[in-house]
């Protein structure tokens, strides 16, 4: 993928590498490999526990060396929706479109982890793109977010036990300090939101933020808004002023993955 399709055209291929996530060791041996080649982002799972695999919040640091090695080598941890092998359901039997339109709360999901796990603390250069999530849910979720940790912090921080039928369930994940925890400083710093068609999420960018989000396409998937990728951003964004549409449009993008965007190709006459 590196050496091959990414450069055969530098600019508009930009590498994202897989790893071994069975083995945090190999893992790091594998982004330090591919980061000498040009890579620029590592796939992540959104929730590894149905993959067998031990959550962000392991008490023994299972993930730390490969998420340390992602940050100093200045790889974008990127998760999907999907990539723990499950999808979100409503209900057993809820019909397949309905579960579908429910996807975004597990994107929202995967932020709120990642903003009360502590890893932004102990990993502060550690950057983390949620592809094909959408962003209108930001604002609600981590105004919540903020009203649990202002009401609910001092609680948590002793360690009294919020519902003794919770089965184990943490009160506070490995190293966080919810004294010092801001979240949405946390996610002005540390996380991107992607979304291919979001009207909510752009009326509400004051909250979001212009400099926090990605337009994609998800060409070739159904979701996707080609051939009309360009007209529909330009529905949704034109109103917004220059800088503000460049920084979603491509922006942002070059920023968070470092790279000189290539020339299109000439159409011919």
């Amino acid at each position: 993928m590196i050496d091959d399709w990414c450069a055969s055209a530098p600019g508009r291929f930009i590498p994202l590498i897989i790893v071994p996530l069975w083995d945090p060791a190999l893992a790091v041996a594998e982004i330090e490999r591919t980061a000498a080649m040009g890579a620029r982002a590592v796939a992540f799972s959104e929730n590894p526990a149905p993959l067998g695999l031990p959550t962000i919040h392991d008490r023994s640091g299972y993930w730390m060396p490969m998420l340390q090695a992602a940050a100093d080598n200045e790889l974008v941890v990127c998760m999907h929706i999907g990539s723990s092998s499950q999808l979100p359901r409503i209900s057993p039997d809820a019909p397949v479109l309905a579960n579908k339109s429910f996807g975004a709360t597990r994107t929202a999901g995967a932020a709120l982890e990642w903003l009360f796990s502590g890893i932004f603390q102990r990993v502060p250069a550690l950057k983390i793109a949620l592809s094909e999530g959408s962003v209108g849910w930001i604002p609600f979720f981590l105004q919540t977010a903020k009203q649990v940790l202002d009401h609910h912090r001092g609680w948590a921080q002793r360690g009294v036990v919020w519902d003794p039928s919770a089965n184990g369930e943490a009160m506070v994940s490995n190293g966080v300090d919810l004294a010092e925890l801001d979240v949405w400083k946390d996610y002005r710093e540390h996380i991107f939101g992607c979304f291919i068609d979001d009207e909510v999420g752009v009326a509400l960018l004051d909250y979001v933020g212009a400099d926090n989000v990605m337009i994609e396409t998800d060409y070739p998937h159904a979701d996707s808004t080609w051939p009309g990728s360009r007209k529909l951003a330009r529905q949704r964004l034109g109103h917004l002023p220059e800088e503000v549409q460049y920084k979603i449009m491509r922006g942002n993008a070059e920023r968070l993955f470092r790279f000189t965007p290539a020339q299109p190709p000439a159409v011919p006459a």
